[in-house]
């Protein structure tokens, strides 16, 4: 089982190439679009090694996501609906 590594890069790019922004995630709420977070798949092989990795990647993606700060955070100041951990 691979271990938790925050300083990996983060793939957000959708199967047709386009890239959201915070814009986007915001147009799509406005119109009552749910926008979520989805990590993982059933056949995967990964997980945490201990409680410290699982507050690392809860504070990871609370940053990067939601209502935290984060100078890297993908979708500029939009507030993800949920994340789905697979």
């Amino acid at each position: 089982m691979a271990s938790f590594d925050p300083n990996k890069d983060i793939n957000l790019v959708n199967y047709s190439g386009q890239k959201y922004t915070g814009a986007g995630v915001k147009l799509s709420q406005s119109k009552g679009e749910a926008v979520i977070l989805s990590l993982g798949d059933a056949a995967g092989a990964y997980g945490f090694l201990n409680d410290a990795e699982v507050k690392d990647f809860a504070h990871m993606i609370w940053n990067l996501f939601f209502g935290g700060s984060s100078a890297t955070r993908p979708f500029d100041d939009a507030v993800l609906d949920g994340v789905d951990l697979e």
